[in-house]
C-alpha cells in the first residue's frame, strides 16, 4: 500500500459542488478542512462526505452551515475516512468561500 497526500480546491457556490472525489482503488483520509471567506459579511457554508454511491444530505454533514466571518478562514482537524468513489460536497448562501481539503490517499 502507498500513501499519497493530496489536495483539493474549490470555489463554493450556491448549488452543490464537489470539491474531491476518492478515485478509483483508493481510500482517503480527510485531515483538514479550510473555508475562506473573502467577503467582508459573514457567510454560510455547509460542507458534507458523502460516502462512496450516497446522495448529499443532512446525514452526511460535517460542517453544518457555519457562519464565516468576513475576511477571515474556518479550519479544522479531521480523521475522516471515505471509500474510493465517496466525495466532499460544500454549498454556501452565498459566493466567495473557497474551500480548501487536505489529507492522504491509500491504494487498496
Amino acid at each position: 500500500m502507498a500513501t499519497v497526500p493530496f489536495f483539493a480546491q474549490a470555489a463554493m457556490t450556491t448549488t452543490s459542488v464537489t470539491a474531491y472525489t476518492v478515485p478509483q482503488s483508493r481510500w482517503a483520509v480527510i485531515k483538514s478542512i479550510v473555508i475562506a471567506n473573502t467577503n467582508v459579511g459573514s457567510t454560510l457554508a455547509t460542507v458534507q462526505a458523502v460516502a462512496s454511491g450516497g446522495t448529499a444530505g443532512n446525514s452526511s454533514t460535517v460542517v453544518p452551515a457555519y457562519a464565516v466571518p468576513g475576511n477571515t478562514a474556518f479550519q479544522d482537524l479531521y480523521f475522516l475516512p471515505l471509500d474510493e468513489g465517496g466525495r466532499i460536497v460544500t454549498i454556501a448562501n452565498s459566493t466567495g468561500l473557497t474551500l480548501t481539503v487536505g489529507g492522504v490517499e491509500v491504494t487498496k
